[in-house]
Order: C-alpha cells, then structure tokens, then sequence
C-alpha cells in the first residue's frame, strides 16, 4: 500500500525542502509544486511534495494515517475517520449510473460523443470481422 504523509514544510530553496511529520524531518523534492513556503502542508509520497493541503486535509490524512496503525494494532478505529462515520457512501461520477439509461456516467463525455464512438465501432465492424 502506498502512503501519502502530510508533512509541514520547515525550509525550502524551491526545488527541495526540509519537511517534518510528528517530530520526523526528512528532505523532499518540491519541484512539482508552484512556491511553497515554510509552514506550507504538502502531501508526500515517495520523498516528492506532490500537492499543497489546508490544514483540515492535513489533518484528516494524519487522523486516516493513525486509524489504519488502530486497525493493525487490532484497535477501535472508529474516531479516526469521523468524517466518514453515519454517512452514505457516494460513487465518484465516472462510476455513478445514469437514471435514465442505467449506462455509467462519463465526465466530459456528451451523449454525441458517446453515439459518435457506436457509429465509429459499426464501421470497423462493417470492414473488419471483429
């Protein structure tokens, strides 16, 4: 599993930066980032800053981060993921069903789009036995 630590930027000369998470300071690569600044929070996979987070994600990632330690140790974990207790699970869009046809949903695909690739697939299957 790969993990994603949310770490608090110390210093930085724009293209690393001497991060900490809970009393750990490591260096990491911020090239990808535009600018951050010292007591910017990133999220680091793999010694690279790969986006800046508020404070609230921060924290929700570190709260994730000590739920799954709970859950190993064969602890409640519950507390640790709060924002997702009592709530209904949602689908990201491109996995939602669309009401009318029950075809999954596509973002930035119009329905022409979509007609346009079935009348693409005929021809291919006019010239080509597929």
């Amino acid at each position: 599993m790969c993990l994603g630590l949310p770490m608090t930027v110390i210093e930085t000369d724009g293209i690393s930066a001497l991060c900490e998470f809970r009393g750990k300071q490591r260096r990491v690569w911020v090239f990808l980032l535009s600018d951050p600044i010292a007591s910017a929070k990133v999220l680091v996979h793999v010694d690279t800053a790969i986006r800046l987070l508020d404070d609230e994600e921060a924290q929700l990632i570190g709260d994730a981060i000590d739920g799954i330690g709970a859950a190993l140790n064969g602890d409640d974990c519950d507390c640790f993921f709060a924002d997702l207790i009592n709530r209904d699970p949602t689908l990201p869009v491109h996995l939602q069903r669309d009401q009318a046809s029950g075809h999954l949903r596509h973002p930035n695909t119009s329905h022409e789009a979509s007609t346009d690739r079935k009348t693409t697939t005929a021809r291919l299957e006019d010239k080509f036995v597929i």
